[in-house]
Parts: C-alpha cells; sequence; structure tokens
C-alpha cells in the first residue's frame, strides 16, 4: 500500500509501467516494470522520473547515468531527466533504494538545462533546488563564465573563444579560460546555467582549472622581453630566473614543439628588469619542458659514461702498475679461472711473456688489455723458493739461449723429485 510518509526526494522505487492492460500487452515482460526517482513530493502527490537500462545508441541529452542502483537490479541504470510520472497506488509496487545528493542535484541541474529548450511535465523551474559547483559552466549578463570555487558567491572566470583548439573542452564546445580576473557572481536566478555536464566531467574540468590557474600565477611560462631580445622563462628560483632565447623560428609560428635541442639558455637574476610579453598555453609549455628534460637527462647520461670511462682507465691504470711492481720474471703466476700456472719468462712495459707449464706454449699478454682487473695470482711463496734453491736452475735461467721446453722440463723434474 502507498504511504506518502514513507516516500522522499531521491528515494528509487519500483513502478509498474503501464495503468492499462492494453499498455501492458505492448511491452515485453522485462520492461513491464522498472525502477524510478522521486523528484517531487506535495502534501497528495509524488512524481518520479523513470528509468531505463537499455538507453538509445547515441545516448541523448535527456540521458543522467547513476550506475547500478542495488544488489538485485544489476543493470546500468539511466534516468530519462524529461519524463516525470506521477506516483499513485496502482504504478507503486515497493521502496528499495535511494540515490546521493550529488546525484540528485546533477539530475535537477539536468532538468533544468532541458526545461530551458522543452516543457517537462508536472515540473516547474521552481521545483528544481539545486546548486552550482567549482567546474560548472554557467552564464550571466549574455557572458559564459566557469565556476572556480563557491562561497558566498560563485568565483568564477569568463570564458572565451567559443571552439578554440587548444583549451578548455565543456560539454562538446572548446574555450579559452581568462584567468586575469576573478569575477564573483550572485547565487540567484540571473545566474544560469549554461551546459549541463556529468559530476565526473566537473571534477575533471575543476581539477584543470586548478592545475592552469596555478601555472597562469607562476613566472614560468612567460615570455619576457629585456631590450630587443625575447625569452621563454622556464624556471624560477630565490636567485635565478632561467629562460630560452626565443628566436624567429620560435615565435612565428607559436608552435613551441618545434624546439630542438639546439636550444641556447640565459639565466638572469631575480631582481633584473624585464617586461612581460605574453603567457604561452600550458600545453605548449610542457612540450618545451619535456625538450630540456630530453637533453638534460642525454646531458646526465653522457657524464655518467665520462665518469665510468674514466673509473676504468684509473683501474686499468692501477691493474698495470700492480703488474709492473709484482710481476717480476721467474715468478709462477697462475689464472684462478682455468686453473693454469704460467712461468714469467720474460717482460716489458706492455707485455708479459709467459710459458704454460701444462703444454709449454708461449703466451704473450697485453698489459694494456686490462679492464681494471688483475686476471692473475701468485702461486704458493714456497714452490718459487724450492726452484730459486736449486743452483741448476738458476743456472739455466741465466742460459738466455735456453728454449721454452728446456724450462719445462726442467720445471717438471724439479716439482718431481719434490
Amino acid at each position: 500500500m502507498l504511504d506518502l510518509d514513507d516516500l522522499r526526494i531521491g528515494d528509487c522505487i519500483w513502478i509498474k509501467r503501464y495503468t492499462k492492460l492494453k499498455e501492458k500487452k505492448k511491452l515485453s515482460k522485462g520492461h513491464q516494470e522498472g525502477p524510478a526517482i522521486i523528484i517531487k513530493k506535495t502534501k497528495t502527490r509524488v512524481y518520479a522520473l523513470t528509468c531505463t537500462s537499455k538507453p538509445a545508441t547515441v545516448l541523448t541529452d535527456n540521458l543522467y547515468y547513476i550506475g547500478k542502483i542495488d544488489e538485485t537490479y544489476k543493470k546500468k541504470t539511466y534516468v530519462l531527466a524529461d519524463y516525470v510520472v506521477l506516483i499513485n497506488k496502482k504504478n507503486f509496487l515497493y521502496k528499495y533504494d535511494f540515490i546521493t545528493e550529488n546525484q540528485l542535484n546533477d539530475i535537477y541541474k539536468l532538468m533544468y538545462y532541458i526545461s530551458t529548450k522543452q516543457n517537462i511535465k508536472h515540473i516547474s523551474k521552481n521545483d528544481l533546488k539545486y546548486s552550482y559547483k567549482p567546474g560548472d559552466e554557467v552564464s550571466y549578463k549574455d557572458e559564459l563564465y566557469i565556476i572556480y570555487d563557491v562561497d558566498k558567491n560563485y568565483k568564477c572566470f569568463k570564458l572565451g573563444n567559443m571552439n578554440a583548439t587548444n583549451t578548455f573542452k565543456i560539454g562538446l564546445k572548446h574555450f579559452t579560460v581568462k584567468f586575469n580576473k576573478i569575477y564573483k557572481l550572485p547565487k540567484n536566478k540571473n545566474t544560469i546555467l549554461s551546459e549541463f555536464i556529468s559530476e565526473e566531467e566537473r571534477i575533471k574540468i575543476h581539477n584543470q582549472l586548478i592545475r592552469e590557474y596555478k601555472y597562469y600565477k607562476q613566472l614560468n611560462g612567460y615570455i619576457i622581453q629585456k631590450g630587443k631580445n625575447k625569452y621563454l622563462v622556464y624556471e624560477k628560483n630565490d636567485e635565478y630566473i632561467k629562460t630560452l632565447i626565443l628566436y624567429k623560428q620560435h615565435i612565428y609560428p607559436t608552435k613551441f614543439s618545434n624546439f630542438s635541442t639546439n636550444y641556447e639558455i640565459k639565466e638572469f637574476k631575480v631582481n633584473t628588469r624585464y617586461t612581460k610579453v605574453r603567457k604561452i598555453n600550458i600545453n605548449k609549455f610542457n612540450q618545451v619542458i619535456d625538450v630540456i628534460k630530453k637533453k638534460e637527462e642525454e646531458k646526465v647520461k653522457q657524464l655518467e659514461e665520462e665518469q665510468r670511462h674514466e673509473r676504468r682507465q684509473k683501474a686499468a691504470e692501477k691493474a698495470r702498475e700492480t703488474i709492473n711492481k709484482r710481476f717480476k720474471k721467474d715468478k709462477i703466476i697462475e689464472d684462478p679461472n682455468i686453473m693454469r700456472k704460467f712461468l714469467i719468462v720474460k717482460r716489458n712495459k706492455s707485455q708479459l711473456y709467459l710459458l704454460s707449464l701444462e703444454d709449454s706454449k708461449l703466451l704473450i699478454f697485453n698489459v694494456d688489455s686490462l679492464g681494471g682487473t688483475n686476471p692473475f695470482r701468485f702461486v704458493k711463496e714456497d714452490l718459487y723458493e724450492k726452484l730459486q734453491s736449486k743452483i741448476q736452475w738458476n743456472n739455466i735461467k741465466t742460459n738466455k739461449n735456453l728454449n721454452f721446453e728446456e724450462y719445462r722440463d726442467y720445471y717438471e723434474k724439479i716439482v718431481s723429485e719434490e
């Protein structure tokens, strides 16, 4: 049974979509009942907007999406903001959910926007109680504005250049936002909604407003003039203003994406006198910053590579010094990677002549090829001392005509005797 006291504006209710049997037969079984949103209530009557889960392929301006409104009715739900029905005992079934205040506010705004173009049955403009929020587009005395903040008034920026291609998109149109002045518009009927946008889009536009207004208040992005020359400010700190020198190819046309990595930077002290020419678009400014960042990253990589090269050179030099100091003729060394021993039979500043004690092959090791590492280690000192203690071994070493095989044979003889 319908009890008006149990219903409130914003309630989601379930209703019959027909009042007569003839109307019922025209509807498919799945569309004979459905959700509705209460948007007006008097002492004796309740009015609601009907909903649909299957809007037209191309969404029209009269639809407002409210999502999946409960756990049982999991279909996407759209409110038909221009179709109001009277709720009575014949079509009311039950109440099951409610929408948020923001959603109700948006629905009222959309209904008002529709009512400026057509009449909505059962509804007058006085029934639509809503408020504007940051990001909404309004008109006042035939001028267009976008709301930046709300307190006692609507704090707005003026819009201009409709259908501009490089600025704010509101609905299907593009505008330039004039940040040079904040206007305070009254909260009365003279401030009129000029374009309806969804809550999601409104928040997105407001965030863009905050970001671009912050950019507008900075010196960054300004073209300044000092003498006959023009410069683009891209960074400012407490001491310096960093700028790019602008030449004609940068200004005409003003496509700052044309900046190459061959730009020139000039710094000024903060107390330098200059004239502001104009502010470039934030998107163009970001293009310039991207070019600078890319160049700076390349410089950092180049510096790091130079530092790595310098470290490698120093390490190689240190390794060479170690070899020059310790790797003397007649020392026995070992390569731990392949577990092979070598006898140093000759050396100069750049090369070691090594006799492999495994296969008697002569190896020439180029000291200059070291990459900062020493691949060798010395064998146990006692083995070397045993070799040194043999008089015959010393005689062999002093024989310049001794070939490598004889070195090898005598080495094996001494080791076998041990």
